[in-house]
């Protein structure tokens, strides 16, 4: 009867709210370990490789090392530059996800 459709339509309704929510949560949780990595390679692995690229620039320049050691120094600071702008596009998608998972970047801004 109506009663029942009433209390079927009650349970979809919830089961619906609690998928919202787990969703966002998820999206969340993705958004901030991608900050979170992201903040480490520009805070300690780019400093990091440009640091052994200047060093091995100026080891080299002062003809205590080879062309190698430079080479392979700067194709470090080239990768971890590569890993910068991969998780910069991912930080950004998660971001998108998030704002789908809200409704938008409104209710979004109020959970980064």
């Amino acid at each position: 009867g109506v009663a029942a459709e009433q209390a079927a339509a009650a349970q979809a309704l919830l089961q619906s709210k609690r998928d919202v929510i787990s969703e966002v949560r998820q999206a969340s949780a993705a958004f901030n370990e991608s900050v979170h990595r992201l903040d480490r390679v520009r805070s300690a692995l780019i400093p990091l490789a440009q640091q052994r690229a200047d060093l091995a620039e100026q080891a080299f320049r002062a003809g205590q090392s080879d062309a190698t050691t430079l080479l392979l120094a700067e194709q470090d600071l080239a990768q971890a530059r590569q890993r910068l702008v991969e998780l910069e596009q991912r930080t950004a998608q998660a971001l998108a996800q998030l704002h789908r998972a809200v409704g938008g970047p409104g209710p979004a801004a109020t959970l980064v």
